[in-house]
């Protein structure tokens, strides 16, 4: 992923979430998995102007049913991992990371957005990082087991219904967790579970 870098990607004009630069790409699909791959990038953990601008290892769009198994990124200017849903709360569901790692990206490690549910992330290592480790706006997620350390933050979520057990958050730069609050009564970051930390 060495072509796109953090000034090309800051040059680009928001487009709700575009997909700019994507290896792998699963959109409006039912039933995936990527196993054991390696991405690298030229991202210097220096947080994007414009981080609507998304570049990813693995981007899933309206999608359902997909697993992701010892996946790592390094440097990329986006997220190792981004799922997220444009038809309704629920277009992108029962997407499951385990076993991947994140170091070094100018935006988030990881990243379940708007639109989706009944996600999970669990055995993950997400480390120095330009934005969130793992940045979150799905209901009924379930993260577990992981490690965010070296990020602006390490968890962000604005979901709800979700469960973060026996997870590690250490020397991230602002806050360790963050239940974000959002006008839309669907994204409140309300009726969260935080435990095991």
């Amino acid at each position: 992923m060495d072509d796109f870098t953090r000034d090309s990607a800051n040059a680009i004009e928001d487009r709700y979430g575009a997909d700019i630069c994507t290896v792998i790409a699963f959109q409006k699909t039912r039933g995936g998995r990527v196993e054991g791959l390696r991405f690298e990038g030229l991202g210097d953990r220096v947080a994007l102007i414009n981080l609507r601008s998304r570049a990813k290892g693995i981007g899933i769009t309206d999608s359902k049913d997909i697993t992701v198994v010892g996946v790592s990124g390094y440097g990329l200017v986006g997220n190792v991992v981004n799922a997220r849903g444009t038809a309704a709360v629920d277009s992108t569901a029962n997407v499951t990371v385990t076993d991947s790692y994140a170091e070094r990206s100018s935006e988030n490690g990881f990243n379940y957005m708007g639109g989706t549910s009944h996600m999970v992330l669990t055995n993950t290592v997400s480390r120095d990082n330009g934005f969130h480790g793992a940045e979150f706006g799905s209901h009924y997620i379930t993260v577990t087991n992981c490690v965010f350390t070296g990020n602006k933050t390490g968890i962000s979520q604005v979901g709800r219904y979700g469960t973060f057990t026996n997870n590690i958050l250490s020397n991230n730069r602002l806050e360790g967790f963050n239940f974000q609050w959002n006008d839309s009564r669907a994204y409140d970051g309300s009726y969260n579970t935080l435990s095991g930390i």
